[in-house]
């Protein structure tokens, strides 16, 4: 039997797909792009038919595909058919789930979801996946998100994908066979693009901060939105940049053919961009179609710190949403309210500062509003409209998402401050020098007062 009528033998529909869902299933999707978006249509018109089904997920926010939070919010107690139980929560009407009690999310660290899908018990009914088109050997490339599916698939009853001929063919460890697959669902929606985001005034003065800190040979990792691009672009004159992070993005492929980023120098992995997922334009999923330098790997292994630390010259730069006159940092919660995930932000953070000549920053804005709806919820320290990002002290059921004992540089538009090896009166004071010129005077104040620090 040839390949292409092994194929053939198991393409079926959508709905055929979701009929071998049983109550009880637990059903593992990947993150981001690789949605399986006919799949889970199909099994939401099966909602009625279904109790104590949970979908795992980690949803990209811009996918247009992404309905079923809708979906569920429409249909009362849809809990009791299917919960959904993010790993890192992206979407508003995912987050309003969690708010209701009919989702949840749990807490863990990008480098430990692969763990969660390996332990559980009993593990799971369905991996649901997409995949690129099959090459001549029966082979299909999951690349734009390696993530945990690896261990989905190790730790699962039924593998079900859908082929996009959208989905580029990417290199690594990201790669599955004919043979490992029950069924095939075709499919032909286009990726989800992300916005490229221009860089604010206030966020090309963070970059400005940033940017003498960073050195030639430097091996970077870096988020997406505002900030990063706006880093990414005083990047032209640098020498040598190598890649290893969890999310590549279209600022890596400019610097790519630019020639700054020749990966030449960072210590292991040399010559790849070691990547665990892919997003962002058309043209840079073109340009990942079987590039030889896009390397994917499990998170397990990219966000490890103890991987990351053999990197020369480590860089991670990420967003916060607060910190407090100690150090803490809060990223994934603005009070109660679970606002996203811990994701790779300490993995990355401990990693980088045990590589030599490494540094982490957690980049923040000094302030925003309270037309924000983040900062309606649990506003700490504000002025009319403005609220301060460095505040004496965390609200109420705020997450620490990094500790203090873990934070290296702190930078908003009003400079970089290194927190390491810095006690707590220095802390403080270093903190207060970089938040906005409204509140120093209030958090000073509050240090000497309430923490007795002399600032």
């Amino acid at each position: 039997m040839t390949i292409k009528t092994r194929y053939k033998a198991k393409v079926i529909s959508a709905k055929e797909a979701a009929a071998h869902v049983k109550s009880g299933y637990s059903i593992g999707i990947q993150g981001f792009n690789n949605y399986p978006q006919s799949i889970m249509d199909a099994i939401l018109d099966r909602i009625e038919e279904l109790e104590g089904v949970v979908v795992y997920d980690i949803p990209n926010p811009v996918d247009k595909r992404v309905n079923y939070f809708r979906r569920l919010l429409d249909i009362e107690n849809s809990e009791k058919h299917i919960k959904t139980i993010s790993l890192f929560t992206t979407h508003s009407q995912e987050r309003e789930l969690i708010r209701l009690g009919r989702g949840d999310q749990i807490p863990v660290h990008f480098s430990n979801m692969s763990e969660i899908f390996r332990r559980l018990d009993p593990p799971l009914g369905v991996a649901a996946l997409e995949v690129s088109p099959m090459d001549e050997k029966g082979n299909f490339s999951y690349g734009l998100w390696g993530g945990y599916t690896k261990a989905m698939l190790e730790r699962c009853k039924i593998v079900m994908v859908e082929v996009n001929e959208n989905h580029p063919y990417i290199k690594g460890d990201c790669i599955i066979n004919l043979s490992d697959i029950d069924f095939i669902v075709e499919n032909t929606t286009p990726q989800p693009v992300l916005p490229n985001i221009p860089p604010s005034k206030i966020e090309q003065m963070i970059a400005n901060h940033i940017d003498p800190l960073i050195l030639d040979g430097s091996t970077v990792q870096l988020g997406f939105g505002g900030i990063p691009n706006a880093i990414a672009s005083c990047f032209g004159h640098k020498k040598d940049l190598g890649v290893h992070t969890e999310m590549l993005v279209d600022a890596y492929m400019e610097l790519s053919e630019q020639g700054v980023i020749t990966n030449a120098k960072k210590g292991i992995n040399n010559g790849k961009m070691t990547v665990t997922f892919i997003s962002g334009s058309r043209k840079l999923y073109d340009w990942c179609h079987n590039n030889d330098i896009i390397d994917v790997r499990e998170v397990s292994y990219t966000n490890d710190p103890d991987v990351i630390k053999n990197n020369n010259k480590m860089i991670a730069i990420n967003s916060i949403i607060a910190c407090d006159l100690t150090g803490q940092v809060v990223c994934e919660s603005i009070g109660p309210l679970q606002f996203t995930g811990t994701g790779g932000q300490l993995d990355f953070t401990r990693g980088a500062v045990l590589s030599p000549e490494g540094k982490a920053f957690l980049v923040t804005t000094s302030t925003g509003t309270k037309n924000e709806k983040m900062f309606k919820l649990a506003p700490v320290l504000s002025k009319g409209n403005l609220v301060s990002r460095i505040v004496p002290k965390h609200p109420p059921y705020a997450i620490v998402s990094v500790p203090r004992n873990d934070v290296d540089y702190i930078v908003t538009e009003y400079g970089a401050v290194s927190l390491r090896g810095k006690d707590r009166g220095e802390r403080a004071k270093l903190l207060i020098s970089i938040a906005h010129p409204d509140f120093r005077d209030e958090l000073e104040r509050e240090a000497r007062e309430v923490l007795n620090l002399k600032v």
